[in-house]
């Protein structure tokens, strides 16, 4: 099974001259990451070739060949969050922030 790959709705951008939509691609394991891609072209650029071009740039960012820049959607982080343990890194800030302002002479 290879990748699929959707589009949001196309947008121009006329201040930057640019197409941009949120691409979604569906790997071989049925996961889904999300992609903000934008394409430099004229607004008369044809559809088909817009569409083309910004799947090409969510499949080089998807590649792996530029780390940090694969953004999976909020349901399967939140899975692979459920399954650790220990108190969250903003409980474990708010005690700190409780303990350094409680310890001040008035």
């Amino acid at each position: 099974m290879s990748s699929e790959f959707t589009l949001s709705e196309v947008r121009y951008n006329a201040a930057c001259a640019r197409f941009e939509a949120t691409v979604t691609v569906t790997d071989e394991n049925g996961l889904n990451f999300t992609y903000d891609c934008d394409y430099d072209a004229p607004l008369t650029a044809p559809a088909p070739a817009v569409s083309a071009a910004l799947v090409t740039v969510a499949r080089k960012r998807h590649s792996g060949d530029v780390p940090g820049l694969r953004m999976q959607r909020v349901s399967h982080v939140q899975q692979r969050l459920s399954a650790l343990s220990g108190p969250s890194l903003v409980s474990t800030l708010l005690g700190n922030f409780e303990a350094l302002f409680s310890n001040r002479a008035a």
